[in-house]
């Protein structure tokens, strides 16, 4: 009966060191990488920890939002081109490179990309689809592109205006 309870009384000291070794790696984990956005003087931006004030991600960027879903939108400057933007994570590594002249907000798992192409003498903005990885996921073709609701978003090309599913598929109009 005392090795039993021994043994139970074991099993719940390793139990609870076990939680709050979890416990301790998640917070301390959370607390050194929650970054927060800040503006050096060269009025670049970059990230510090935002308990304690340590620069995490040098300043380099044009402009930057908050992370959302470990990522963040982040916009870099090119002389005679415009801005630039793409998303990094919280280390500073880019996961989507910067190189769409817009990228809009994720809407179910996607967000619209658009971009500067050269289409015989003239440009024109073009756009997709890309995931969170930065894969391209519905090719950037379309001449107008908005966000997913339901499964479905609306597009246009060559004047035309079509619905398609998360695959770039076109679905039916009903």
């Amino acid at each position: 009966m005392k090795i039993k309870n021994i043994f139970s009384l074991f099993s719940k000291i390793l139990l609870h060191f076990a939680f709050g070794l979890i416990f301790f790696i998640y917070t301390a984990y959370c607390e050194i990488n929650n970054p927060i956005p800040f503006q050096c003087e060269d009025n670049k931006y970059g990230f510090k920890d935002s308990e304690t004030d340590e620069i995490i991600i040098n300043c380099k960027y044009s402009a930057v939002d908050n992370f959302n879903d470990g990522l963040a939108k982040v916009t870099i400057k090119l002389k005679n081109i415009g801005n630039k933007y793409g998303y990094i994570d919280k280390t500073g590594a880019e996961i989507i490179p910067i190189k769409y002249d817009k990228i809009f907000e994720f809407s179910e798992g996607l967000a619209v990309v658009r971009v500067l192409l050269k289409i015989s003498e003239n440009y024109q903005y073009k756009y997709g689809y890309i995931d969170k990885t930065g894969k391209e996921i519905i090719p950037i073709k379309y001449d107008n592109a908005n966000d997913f609701i339901n499964g479905r978003a609306a597009v246009e090309l060559n004047k035309k205006k079509k619905i398609i599913d998360n695959k770039g598929n076109e679905v039916d109009n009903n």
